[in-house]
């Protein structure tokens, strides 16, 4: 047998939109976008090695996987621009793709 193909994974991420799910978590909806904004800052510096605490294991891929940012809000594209490596999509049609693009160059300057 010939020797199988690396599998690489992605993270995806977004900040939620539902309430009901925050709060059947004991977890404040309000101020989840700085939350996560936080959380990403944290685990890019705990993938590069940087700061402590540090990680047992580093992701085999140099500066950790691939992350994804979901949401449309001009704050989820910042946060895309920011500390994503791809924008995740969903429900969006080619016109709305379109706008997305657009929305993102001018966040983007």
């Amino acid at each position: 047998m010939g020797a199988s193909p690396r599998k690489r994974s992605a993270l995806g991420v977004g900040t939620g939109w539902d309430a009901g799910e925050f709060a059947a978590v004991g977890v404040p909806f309000a101020g989840r976008g700085h939350r996560m904004d936080e959380q990403l800052a944290v685990v890019r510096q705990l993938w590069r090695g940087e700061g402590s605490p540090r990680l047992g294991v580093l992701p085999r891929t140099e500066g950790g996987p691939p992350v994804w940012i979901g949401g449309q809000s001009d704050a989820a594209l910042r946060r895309a621009l920011r500390f994503g490596d791809a924008w995740h999509g969903s429900g969006v049609d080619a016109e709305a793709l379109t706008g997305v693009r657009a929305q993102l160059d001018s966040l983007g300057d």
